[in-house]
């Protein structure tokens, strides 16, 4: 890209009136991966741009030759609350007075400090001068016109390094960043080197850089304010990584010195011991007494988690040795608690160790239960290996009946419809069928019947064959075809190894078949004829005149014989609808005339009990008014004969 294209992409010049730029330096830095900070307490910490770690030493890089002298020495110098001491990173000895050793290191330092140096450091390259009087002639002149510098060699500026060009034109300085993200890292380490902390806003770094002209390196003011708070998030990161880094270390020269102290133990408090230590400047370095208090718990519980360890690994190995002991013992899993006791206290193993009988009783009985245990597994062990050879025999004997079972199969003792009570007498006193009583597992029954199944399905393959033969010699099968007639129609050649009995049961199965197969023609038929009727019976409602009780069949006949319904059945089958027809219909009339009946007689007998209590009615007035007969009785008497020669009397309209 020629200056011409490059001047075209420069935003327009930010002008400074009564500022001169700062100079640029044109000669070869060296650059560095480590950048150096403080933190909010006025303690500097670096930071390394490469790994992203920060780290409260100074690196070697940036250490001067003193420092790095006194790296070697093993007494290093800190500052708690503005007071110095010593400490001894070998020994973990510290101490606030400056030892004899530290005194002799410096003296020897200083020493040679005195010799003269052998390498002179080279100055800096002179800064470019602008006079104002050039300057004024320059902003006249067109942008394309300015001059352009570039740097030759990489410097941790924005401003120096090889992949941006500085344009210079009177006092504005313009840089030409290829990227957006080159112009956003210039712009933090603008704030970086402006001394922006994690604490200020953004008013403060713009008061802090607005006059750099690096500021302008953004566009925009919203580029700018983003860029910021990026930087600000970065700083809290690197800050609490600082507070976190120093933390740790405080923690591991505070924990460092507690291990030296022998008289702190498993029991010891803090409340306590913390007397002990109000001088130690380890303990002093930390200056929350919560995270003293927090450091010391944790030390002693590390101590009573080892002292609890070795506890546990000592009562294990007394544990074992018990257990080895037992096992010498005349022990088995019956023995009881107490005579074991007098087994093992009377071993010379056991009696003479003192500290196998400091084992607590609970752990005593814990390894005699196990041990107990130990034993019943044994035994257990050996019962299930007797029981599997027991099995194994009882499963010779079974199969040396089923092949007793085979060889009368074999023989045509045993077939399809053979029974127990059958073979029995053939295996009665058979070493096979004798060692196969009294023992667990199938029965010799239960073996029979698994022979016949056996047979069953076989029979399936050999019915197979026989029904090919049916079909093959076309033989007519009928419910009253015999057994010799069917057997006759076979050829006796083709039937060779498969059992009559088999033969038998194929016979069966078929008469059996062509029997249901007829009563299914029959019922089929029966169910088609009914059909018939019922079409026919609906004819009969329909047909004009109605027809009556009195109708007979040579009336009825003229008018439905044309009819299909009619047609399709015999003359026997529509006079048998007919007659049913006739009789429903009579039925439906003697149920009419019935159900008339009853609501008369109801009517009639309510009208009865009405005039009946009329009667009673006056009669009762009546012998009120007749209270001076003195034969009260009589009165009643000839009253109730009244009252039924009333009730016998017919009434009007009924017959005698």
């Amino acid at each position: 890209m020629d200056w011409k294209q490059r001047m075209s992409n420069v935003r327009p010049m930010y002008q400074m009136p009564a500022y001169n730029p700062p100079a640029l330096p044109l000669q070869n830095t060296k650059q560095t991966i480590w950048t150096t900070h403080t933190d909010p307490n006025g303690r500097k910490y670096y930071y390394n741009t490469i790994t992203k770690q920060s780290s409260w030493e100074k690196p070697e890089e940036l250490k001067t030759p003193l420092e790095k002298a006194l790296s070697k020495c093993h007494w290093k110098e800190y500052t708690s609350n503005g007071k110095k001491y010593y400490y001894n990173e070998e020994t973990k000895v510290s101490s606030w007075e400056m030892p004899q050793e530290y005194k002799d290191f410096l003296a020897k330092i200083e020493s040679q400090k005195n010799k003269p140096d052998s390498a002179v450091v080279p100055s800096a390259t002179p800064a470019i001068k602008n006079d104002t009087t050039k300057s004024n002639s320059n902003v006249a002149k067109p942008v394309s016109e300015a001059p352009t510098l570039k740097t030759t060699a990489a410097s941790e500026n924005p401003l120096l390094s090889n992949n941006k060009s500085v344009i210079i034109q009177g006092n504005s300085v313009v840089i030409d960043f290829k990227s957006k993200e080159e112009a956003e890292e210039a712009f933090k380490k603008l704030l970086k080197d402006s001394g922006v902390k994690s604490n200020w806003t953004w008013k403060d770094a713009i008061l802090a850089t607005g006059h750099n002209p690096m500021y302008h390196c953004l566009k925009t003011a919203e580029e700018r304010k983003t860029a910021f708070m990026k930087y600000i998030d970065q700083c809290k990161r690197e800050e609490r990584e600082e507070e976190r880094i120093k933390l740790q270390k405080e923690r591991e020269e505070f924990r460092a010195v507690l291990k030296l102290r022998k008289d702190i133990t498993s029991t010891t408090r803090y409340r306590k011991y913390a007397e002990n230590l109000k001088d130690e400047p380890t303990f002093l370095a930390i200056a929350d007494e919560r995270d003293r208090e927090s450091i010391f718990n944790e030390y002693i519980s590390d101590l009573r988690r080892k002292e609890k360890d070795k506890l546990r690994m000592l009562r294990k190995e007394n544990m074992e040795k018990l257990r080895q002991i037992l096992r010498k013992l005349p022990i088995n899993y019956n023995t009881l608690w107490k005579d074991a006791q007098i087994l093992f206290k009377t071993c010379s193993d056991y009696a003479d160790d003192e500290q196998l009988q400091t084992l607590d009783p609970l752990d005593v009985f814990s390894v005699y239960e196990d041990h107990i245990k130990y034993l019943e597994d044994q035994y257990n062990d050996m019962k299930e290996k007797q029981r599997m050879e027991r099995r194994r025999e009882e499963r010779k004997n079974r199969d040396a009946f089923k092949e007793l079972l085979k060889e009368l199969r074999n023989s045509h003792v045993i077939n399809i419809r053979s029974k127990w009570k059958e073979i029995y007498p053939y295996i009665q006193n058979d070493p096979r069928y004798l060692n196969m009583l009294g023992q667990s597992g199938s029965t010799p029954l239960e073996l029979f019947w698994d022979t016949i199944q056996r047979i069953e399905d076989d029979y399936y393959q050999e019915k197979r064959t026989v029904m090919e033969l049916i079909k093959t010699y076309d033989i007519k099968i009928t419910p009253d075809l015999n057994f010799p007639v069917f057997l006759s129609k076979l050829p006796m050649d083709r039937l060779k190894g498969i059992e009559e009995a088999v033969i038998h049961l194929v016979y069966d199965d078929c008469v059996f078949k062509s029997k249901l197969k007829q009563r299914e023609e029959k019922r089929k038929e029966e169910k088609r004829l009914k059909k018939k009727m019922d079409m026919f019976k609906y004819v009969l409602k329909k047909v004009s005149p109605p027809i009556t009780i009195y109708s007979t069949w040579e009336e009825v006949k003229p008018l439905i014989e044309t009819k299909p319904e009619s047609q399709v059945l015999t003359e026997e089958n529509r006079i048998e609808v007919f007659n049913k027809f006739i009789k429903r219909l009579k039925e439906k009339e003697e149920i009419q005339s019935e159900e008339e009946g009853s609501i008369i007689e109801d009517k009639e007998r309510s009208r009865k009990r009405k005039k009946y209590e009329k009667e009673k009615e006056r009669d009762k007035k009546r012998r009120h008014y007749h209270y001076h007969y003195d034969d009260y009785e009589d009165e009643k008497k000839l009253y109730k004969k009244r009252l039924e020669d009333r009730m016998e009397e017919p009434e009007d309209g009924e017959l005698c």
